[in-house]
């Protein structure tokens, strides 16, 4: 880690070691996961991640959505140390790995390290253009809000924060330490819905609500914006309606809120 770091932008999530391959239906079945969605890994999934690492298609990625997201805007920025990643990982080779490929691509990660629990993994299962996600967070769901507070000179400079949904799941705490920072500091604070079982259980449901009015940015799919639409009551099923709702929730602040749906091969809404 550097000493000084200056980030323009910082990302918060759930570091994760990419499985990744070109798969049939009949293994997404298997295992009933869905096309196009993403989840957390129960008992019934345990097993997908081994199949996967046996077959000869399959790629190692350091990833998870909130160091992917960061990589490619690294990689647009094209300043080293641009960006910076925060995370929990394991004491472990696939930490080594993540943290190595992240650095490559000028990304600074800032990581809390857990020994007693191995770094996440998550399960792609790409069918055609199509693919499932399925992460086992591991390392990732041991993050704790004490370790945000103990690098503030990481976040304390920072222009912009991105944080992906699935954070929601590991600590809101962090999420609003950082959402209430870039208030007091008039920087800008970005989210993804990521998900639409955010949405769909109760406690991760009332989290997002509570960032809400803190977000400048929401991003999301098509069927995470119908999702939130539900979550929020709106009596409308219209990707463009639900945007301009969500754009219209109560700020915290002054800023007007960008709200951005894509929608696969159609247009996004903005």
């Amino acid at each position: 880690m550097s000493s000084s770091p200056s980030h323009l932008l910082l990302g918060v999530g759930n570091p994760l070691l990419d499985i990744s391959s070109e798969v049939d239906m009949k293994m997404v079945n298997k295992y009933d996961l869905k096309m196009g969605t993403a989840c957390l890994a129960e008992k019934k999934h345990l097993p997908v991640y081994e199949e996967l690492s046996k077959l000869k298609t399959v790629k190692y990625i350091a990833g998870g959505a909130t160091l992917n997201s960061i990589r490619v805007a690294q990689w647009m920025i094209q300043k080293e140390g641009a960006t910076g990643y925060v995370g929990c990982v394991g004491n472990d080779d696939y930490a080594k790995k993540m943290k190595e490929c992240a650095e490559a691509d000028g990304v600074k990660t800032h990581f809390l390290t857990n020994k007693e629990t191995p770094t996440g993994t998550c399960a792609c299962l790409i069918v055609d253009k199509e693919r499932s996600l399925c992460a086992n967070l591991a390392a990732a769901n041991e993050y704790k809000v004490d370790h945000m507070k103990s690098i503030k000179s990481v976040y304390e400079p920072v222009k912009f924060t991105y944080i992906a949904g699935f954070f929601i799941t590991v600590s809101p705490d962090t999420i609003m330490l950082l959402a209430k920072h870039c208030l007091e500091q008039k920087t800008t604070f970005a989210m993804n819905l990521s998900a639409e079982f955010i949405m769909q259980v109760p406690p991760f449901a009332k989290a997002l609500k509570e960032a809400l009015p803190y977000m400048d940015y929401l991003f999301g799919n098509e069927l995470e914006a119908a999702a939130f639409g539900k979550m929020m009551g709106y009596d409308t099923t219209s990707v463009p309606k639900i945007a301009a709702l969500a754009s219209k929730e109560k700020s915290a602040g002054s800023k007007k809120r960008t709200v951005v749906f894509t929608q696969g091969s159609n247009c996004t809404c903005v």
